[in-house]
């Protein structure tokens, strides 16, 4: 078979790769034999030090768990992906014989648009095979095998194994002091895998080049693809697993989806080659269809109601939309401090009259961080507007919905013309940035019949006011641990064992979506487990501020029936942020509204005086139990008073400041939860 040879550049990247490799793990590896030495050495020769033999065997297994991170792991099959029938599995191998000789991969069909070629194992993403035709198909599998004679070739076969492996594991997600090891460890890898990365795509590059128009034409179709895939899944398949449905055929209608933006002129290719489809290679079509749409479900404990293409609109764009305008119906009440009726004139007067930041604001509620940009305002009234455009037609009778390709759930009226929501929406408030109101908007409604003071909800309930979380994180109440949900009704705990917490931590740190099953379960209402609900309506006070040494956080709620505390790790900015976003007045947050540098200077002093006192009640045990040379069972008191001076010094910082707090008739008002009633 014909192979084609890697160029010198991505020959030397890759040693330079399995380089770095080997003097990060050597690094790696000598480390806990240094401390491992130390302890020996400490065991043999220093009687009075040999308690110091238990930190330097507590170092030795932590080095040598993080070495372990930089030993590579084959990261096995994708749990998403599934094999080829035996059937289709030998008719497909015998189309690749002809169209790449000699290349025999076992073949996966995976979720999502995209190809992998790893371990003998060719992945290609059902949503390429239900639009690409069979020549354009010939042409990604060439460049998969490309990729394939990379991983096969003596040269650069370590350094794609390296780059698979995902070396440090979860020493990439540290943060802080502790991750400078870490970074020592893992910069000389990224910065090698970088450049192999850099050369190997030249390499490829220059190799598609030499394939002419075939291979532009087929990268234009892939593209597509990719891209259309990714609009049907944000606009359409996520909005309907928000509202407890799924679509069993998401693949059917992404080449729907696809084939009516060609009809439409919305996609335009260069002439695509003749000849069947790829879908055709495969007979069992449905089933591995019906197979991977499951997998982008599973991860949801929760069962999902299936649903078709038709009734998208009914099940999911019609709720979607008036949860839309009940969120932004409460926004203003929240914005105004007074209620507002249940108009479509409510929404147009308040944008009108200046409070649009404001309703943008409270509808994300989302804290922005220092140096983050807020939310745009346009793309939030946007979504608001049509939702309330779209609920006032279909309230006053003046339109239905359809679902239409390419444009997904579409409004008509009773000629079966299609209401052009959007682009009113989107021209009214182009007319509104330039100063002349929302004039348009409301003579195209009144153009359809629709009263701007008629009451919404006809005929469908009232604004839905479901639970929904805000935030879930990682925390400590008592001995306990629990997974901590905010949402916008109560605080909530979940016990979970330790070990089920760290590897919860572990898996946020990761991807971000740790949290995410238990958050899905509190927006259905099941609360299942719950230890602890406290309700944000009852709370009559609450303390968020750093424990001593700013390592850890604790949160006291009060309400009318007692109080609540949390610890966690870590500043815990964003979940003050959070919670004085609900909270209000009735959050104080001692330290961290102080200036920086005095909160560095109180974390400093209180970490100090903790560790020596720490260290200090250690040699008190250490001479009690086993007295060393040097040391006598009546040198304890002396380091019970050092280690108390100790702990008071770490403790003064916090002591003066709430000193200060109590002489300060604002923040002695603050304390008293419940006022005495006047009669």
């Amino acid at each position: 078979m014909e192979t084609n040879q890697p160029s010198r550049a991505v020959t030397a990247a890759a040693r330079q790769l399995s380089r770095a490799w080997v003097v990060s793990l050597a690094t790696a590896v000598l480390m806990p034999f240094v401390t491992l030495g130390l302890t020996i050495a400490v065991l043999v020769w220093g009687d009075e030090l040999r308690w110091y033999a238990l930190l330097g065997a507590a170092a030795t297994v932590s080095l040598v768990y993080n070495a372990s991170r930089f030993v590579p792991r084959s990261k096995g099959v994708d749990r998403s992906t599934i094999p080829l029938s035996p059937v289709d599995a030998e008719r497909f191998a015998r189309w690749m014989e002809s169209v790449a000789p000699g290349y025999r991969p076992e073949v996966r069909l995976a979720p999502h648009a995209g190809v992998g070629v790893a371990d003998g194992t060719l992945t290609i993403g059902l949503p390429f095979l239900m639009f690409l035709q069979r020549d354009e198909l010939a042409a990604l599998v060439t460049d998969a095998k490309v990729f394939a004679e990379l991983d096969a070739h003596p040269s650069t076969r370590r350094a794609r194994w390296l780059l698979a492996s995902g070396l440090g594991g979860a020493l990439r997600y540290r943060d802080g002091k502790d991750s400078r090891a870490s970074r020592m460890l893992l910069h000389r890898i990224d910065v090698a895998a970088a450049d192999f990365q850099e050369a190997t795509h030249a390499w490829v590059d220059s190799l598609r080049g030499q394939r002419g128009s075939t291979w532009r034409q087929t990268a234009q179709v892939l593209d597509a693809v990719e891209e259309s895939w990714q609009h049907v899944c944000g606009l359409w398949l996520a909005p309907a697993m928000a509202a407890r449905f799924w679509h069993p055929e998401p693949f059917t209608g992404l080449r729907s989806f696809l084939t009516a933006c060609e009809s439409h002129a919305l996609v335009t290719f260069d002439a695509r080659p003749g000849g069947d489809p790829s879908i055709t290679l495969l007979q069992d079509v449905r089933r591995y269809e019906a197979d991977l749409a499951s997998t982008l479900v599973d991860a949801d404990e929760l069962a999902l109601e299936p649903t078709n293409w038709e009734e998208h609109p009914a099940s999911v764009s019609v709720p979607r939309w008036r949860q839309t305008l009940a969120a932004a119906l409460v926004a203003a009440d929240r914005a105004t401090g007074h209620t507002h009726p249940a108009t479509l004139e409510t929404i147009l007067g308040l944008v009108e009259d200046g409070w649009a930041d404001t309703l943008a604001a409270v509808l994300t509620s989302t804290p922005t961080e220092a140096g983050e940009e807020p939310t745009p305002v346009k793309p939030v009234l946007d979504e608001v507007l049509t939702a309330a455009t779209s609920v006032a037609l279909l309230d006053g009778g003046a339109g239905q919905t359809i679902w239409q390709w390419p444009f997904g759930t579409c409004l008509i009226d009773e000629q079966g013309r299609v209401l052009a929501v959007e682009g009113v929406v989107q021209h009214a408030l182009a007319e509104f940035g330039a100063g002349r109101g929302l004039g348009a908007l409301r003579d195209w409604l009144h153009a359809q019949g629709v009263g701007l003071e008629d009451p919404l909800w006809l005929g469908e309930g009232v604004a839905p006011d479901g639970e929904q979380s805000i935030l879930a994180f990682h925390a400590y109440q008592g001995l306990r641990t629990a997974e901590a949900v905010l949402s916008t009704q109560a605080l909530r705990l979940f016990p979970v064992t330790y070990a089920q917490g760290v590897r919860t931590d572990v898996r946020h740190a990761m991807d971000g979506t740790a949290f995410q099953e238990r958050m899905s379960a509190v927006n259905a209402g099941d609360l299942e487990g719950q230890s602890t609900e406290v309700p944000l309506d009852d709370v009559v006070a609450a303390t968020f501020g750093p424990m001593i040494g700013g390592h850890w956080w604790r949160l006291r709620i009060t309400t009318s029936q007692g109080s609540t505390t949390i610890r966690g790790n870590g500043p815990g900015l964003d979940i003050a942020e959070e919670f004085a976003a609900r909270l209000g007045d009735r959050l104080h947050r001692p330290w961290l509204r102080r200036p920086g540098w005095l909160l560095r200077v109180r974390n400093v002093i209180g970490f100090a005086g903790l560790g020596f006192g720490m260290l200090a009640l250690i040699m008190l045990v250490w001479a009690l139990v086993a007295p060393a040379s040097h040391m006598r069972r009546s040198d304890a008191p002396v380091f019970l008073v050092v280690a108390a001076v100790c702990l008071l010094i770490g403790m003064l910082p916090d002591l003066v400041a709430n000193v200060l707090e109590r002489l300060d008739p604002r923040q002695r008002a603050r304390r008293e939860p419940w006022p005495p009633t006047s009669l």
